[in-house]
């Protein structure tokens, strides 16, 4: 065949989409996917107990300032409304005391050993606080402008790429601030030691544009439907095909990738002459033969970014049990292994019909470990997505957590259902990517879509972009490939 994509996410299927609107064969071109389902890192279940709520264990959210996914989402006539993350009265329970979150601006004390200049700021006022220090202008800079500035800033003598984002803050907070913030945040890896100048960009998008939205149906609705428009196309998708072996043209010598498959009836081997790998850094590493991207200098370009690990549960609930504490939407914030606890089902634009309710608990490491092991009491072995015990050691400790947190008398009703998904386990190695200390982001980013010179090897995915973490990112390399193989500027 002429083109064939590895990976059914957003990005491999938005590459095949855009490729048939410049002018692809449909009959040349074929999407290749490992698992039975579409969507790759984004997952939306409908919890048992539920109708017309979806549980996203996977990507929740976009930026309107996304404009790819905002625009997709309007082409394919995909609802959108708000995504709540709270308001004043969200709770934070941290080193064994609870307050809500606007008891920070009425003054009132904190646990944490702040410096006077530090008192009555949230974590994220905390990191734009030192974020000033190094850019005084940052208010005033675009995404544009700051793409080309961080090129050349730098703090203390030092490029600012060649700074950690956690040796950054510690440079201008205190060390309490550090672990409120992170306490604050949610996130462990968001305030970890990655390229601190990466890491501002994400700090100047959120200053730019603090609206987050999502999609209503959930957000796999978005690859379901580009997965229904490529097949609509003429186009095909093979499902559990997962790639064991790639070979470039210098070692077949016939132009042509081979590409061999491991699939239900048996091994299965393709002949393209171009290949496009949306997949993330782990799932191209596991590859079992693929020489051309086992070499040192690709290899190395590969491994300039890490993943970083995530993990959801969900539990459905008949009535929200939160409600009678004030709280209608949003989340709360801890340093118990739970660490973020969200709740779905009373937001004020919940879709006419849907009934039950859903928390969720969201973690990174090294809670996440706390969590895996939980799981592992009850289903030995298990990987990837799968639903749990109510009455089981994962579900009791969640509603333990959960009380403790809200300040409950007693935990909380046992569930109707529960689910639970780890995004570090193979094929993904994480559910986002951040890139690493001293590499130059915006010089990757060019060699990614085609790291291998003159091969037509090419590779979408959110890791290489400037917006990792987000759809947004793997839609963007997506349009980078494609300007690159039909040389069609992007939309």
């Amino acid at each position: 065949m002429d083109t064939a994509i590895v990976g059914a996410g957003v990005g491999g299927l938005y590459t095949a989409w855009r490729l048939l609107g410049c002018g692809q064969s449909p009959g040349g071109m074929a999407v290749f996917e490992a698992s039975a389902r579409v969507g790759g890192r984004l997952l939306s279940v409908t919890m048992p107990g539920t109708t017309g709520i979806a549980a996203e264990f996977g990507g929740m959210r976009f930026l309107s300032s996304h404009a790819l996914i905002t625009s997709l989402a309007t082409k394919f006539c995909l609802g959108i409304r708000e995504f709540t993350t709270g308001n004043s009265e969200s709770i934070f329970y941290s080193r064994g005391k609870q307050w809500r979150a606007g008891d920070i601006a009425k003054k009132q004390p904190l646990p944490y050993g702040l410096r006077p200049d530090e008192l009555y700021l949230d974590p994220f006022e905390l990191i734009v606080k030192a974020v000033r220090r190094v850019m005084p202008s940052m208010k005033h800079l675009s995404p544009d402008e700051w793409a080309k500035m961080k090129e050349s800033l730098t703090l203390d003598g030092f490029p600012l790429i060649d700074w950690g984002f956690s040796n950054l803050l510690g440079r201008f907070l205190s060390d309490e601030a550090l672990q409120f913030i992170e306490m604050g945040i949610g996130y462990s890896a968001v305030v970890s030691n990655w390229n601190a100048a990466d890491a501002l960009s994400l700090v100047i998008e959120y200053t730019g544009s603090p609206t987050e939205k999502t999609l209503v149906d959930g957000m796999q609705a978005l690859p379901n439907a580009l997965a229904a428009a490529v097949m609509r196309e003429g186009s095909t998708i093979h499902h559990q095909h997962r790639l064991v072996s790639l070979r470039a043209p210098a070692q077949t010598g016939d132009g042509l990738h081979e590409l061999v498959f491991t699939t239900p009836d048996g091994p299965r081997v393709v002949r393209a002459r171009r290949v496009v790998l949306a997949v993330p850094r782990r799932a191209i590493e596991i590859i079992d033969d693929c020489a051309v991207l086992k070499e040192l200098p690709i290899a190395a370009l590969l491994a300039t970014v890490t993943p970083r690990p995530l993990g959801k549960v969900f539990l459905a609930h008949e009535q929200p049990w939160w409600r009678s504490l004030g709280l209608t939407s949003g989340r709360a914030t801890t340093d118990l292994p739970i660490r973020q606890i969200y709740y779905f089902g009373t937001e004020p634009d919940r879709p006419a019909g849907a009934t039950g309710h859903l928390t969720m608990g969201y973690f990174d490491r090294p809670q996440l470990d706390y969590w895996a092991g939980l799981r592992r009491l009850e289903q030995p072995g298990a990987s990837g997505f799968t639903m749990l015990d109510p009455d089981g050691p994962v579900a009791t400790e969640v509603r333990r957590q959960i009380g403790v947190v809200h300040g409950l008398d007693q935990p909380i009703a046992a569930p109707l259902s529960v689910g639970f998904m780890n995004w570090e386990e193979d094929p993904y190695g994480g559910a986002w990517h951040t890139w690493n200390q001293g590499v130059k982001s915006w010089e990757i980013m060019k060699k990614i879509a085609s790291p291998v010179p003159g091969t037509a090897l090419h590779i979408v995915s959110e890791a290489w972009s400037t917006k990792q973490g987000w759809v947004e990112g793997a839609l963007e390399t997506a349009e980078a490939v494609v300007g690159t193989i039909t040389r069609i500027p992007a939309n």
